[in-house]
């Protein structure tokens, strides 16, 4: 059914459950793009921010500077080790996988890559919400889902793990129904 799926990838929790549920939607046929987005700073996103310290701004500051690359420098490792590792998994199975990692805002980069890869399906996780809906007015997933040039399947992690629910013998509604007369 569907030819090319991307999975936006997060490196979290629940980063697993977008990229089973592309799997699951996946065929011999189907070629997965596994996509992890850097959040990079643009200047709507600097007007939401609040200023920066004029040391930090002139570079005075370095400490604080080398910081803020360290974790993005680790954010970044993080999202590229999980893409490899699905993309492992995936390419295992028989389903062409590849990978990509690049800088933007989330939403938009994830669109833009969606439109340029000519994706048929877009798999994203829903993102909880975090409090900040005067800052930030729509979350990346709600986003994706309104703007993608594609089909969008956005999938919910489960609040808590639970243990499916089986039945042993199919219930016979005739004999357990309480409102049937018996005489």
């Amino acid at each position: 059914m569907f030819q090319k799926i991307l999975v936006a990838i997060a490196p979290s929790k629940t980063a697993r459950y977008p990229f089973e549920t592309a799997l699951n939607l996946a065929t011999s046929k189907t070629s997965l793009m596994l996509l992890h987005v850097l959040f990079s700073e643009t200047k709507s996103d600097l007007e939401a921010s609040p200023p920066l310290p004029v040391e930090d701004f002139l570079g005075r500051n370095s400490s604080s500077s080398n910081t803020g690359r360290r974790q993005q420098q680790n954010i970044a490792d993080a999202g590229l080790e999980l893409l490899q590792l699905q993309a492992e998994i995936a390419n295992a199975l028989g389903i062409a996988t590849t990978y990509a990692q690049v800088s933007g805002v989330p939403g938009l980069a994830i669109c833009d890559f969606a439109r340029t890869w000519e994706a048929d399906l877009i798999v994203i996780g829903q993102q909880k919400n975090s409090g900040l809906p005067k800052l930030f007015p729509e979350d990346t997933s709600g986003y994706v889902t309104r703007h993608a040039p594609c089909s969008v399947l956005m999938v919910r992690s489960p609040v808590e793990p639970r243990e499916p629910i089986i039945y042993a013998q199919p219930r016979s509604y005739v004999t357990s129904n309480p409102f049937r007369r018996t005489d």
